[in-house]
């Protein structure tokens, strides 16, 4: 997706992606590795993160994409989650 011609389809493409994952209402899980919280939904990879989080997928209302930034190859996504 780095080299994705038009942000706006992949945007579409991204949202899509979120809530088919969303509507597979998986597990959330969490553990502790030293000071670190590390998070695993389903059978994706694990992550690290110090946010909030819900139990299951399900607890995920709409998802708004407020903006992604294309730059040195990498992509950031503003986001925000509502229920």
């Amino acid at each position: 997706y780095t080299s994705h011609p038009d942000m706006n389809i992949f945007k579409e493409q991204l949202l899509a992606k979120l809530h088919a994952v969303i509507r597979e209402n998986q597990k959330v899980s969490s553990l502790f590795d030293g000071t670190k919280r590390i998070i695993s939904v389903g059978n994706y990879p694990a992550t690290p993160c110090g946010g909030t989080h819900v139990e299951n997928l399900a607890e995920i209302g709409t998802i708004l994409i407020r903006n992604i930034k294309h730059k040195d190859g990498k992509i950031r996504i503003g986001y925000a989650v509502s229920n």
